[in-house]
């Protein structure tokens, strides 16, 4: 049997660099939040969400603008719930179907930046929640996305 160990943590914390050392062991991971952004291209997700929030979150290529969303969801919890309600059942299949190709392995991570606030900590044995300084984390994500976007997502996200 498979051991799936959660790992979570805030933004910028290094959940990355932790999946990174996963990976260079050759210990498989299932990114979540990647996942996540890959189904807002899917045709099906893309109708609801516009069903739901209307066509102010589609971009001039018909794809779902991330940062016109963000700003109306991270604005309005209940939205939030809505656009999780939409999305975490479809992250779960996934990870599902990726289990399947991965149930010969000792043990699998599943990174997930919400991992108890979507519930996917109900399909982990364990967890791992990644901290670093706040400071630190500010200027990980300064660095990483640039200013603008980065005020953005410290105000909806950095606790």
């Amino acid at each position: 049997m498979t051991l799936k160990v959660g790992l979570t943590g805030n933004i910028g914390s290094g959940k990355s660099t932790i999946c990174k050392i996963f990976n260079a062991l050759k210990v498989p991971v299932f990114y979540a939040d990647e996942e996540a952004k890959i189904l807002l291209d899917s045709p099906t997700i893309y109708e609801k969400l516009i069903n739901t929030f209307g066509e102010k979150i589609s971009n001039e290529n018909n794809k779902i603008d991330k940062l016109k969303l963000a700003s109306i969801v991270f604005a309005d919890s209940k939205l939030l719930q809505i656009l999780n309600n939409i999305i975490h059942p479809e992250v779960h299949q996934r990870f599902n179907e990726w289990l399947k190709d991965h149930k010969a392995d000792t043990y699998i991570i599943m990174e997930a930046a919400i991992l108890f606030e979507s519930g996917f900590d109900k399909y982990v044995d364990y967890t791992i929640n990644v901290h670093s300084d706040k400071k630190i984390r500010l200027n990980r994500v300064i660095m990483r996305d640039g200013v603008i976007q980065s005020i953005f997502l410290i105000a909806c996200k950095i606790n």
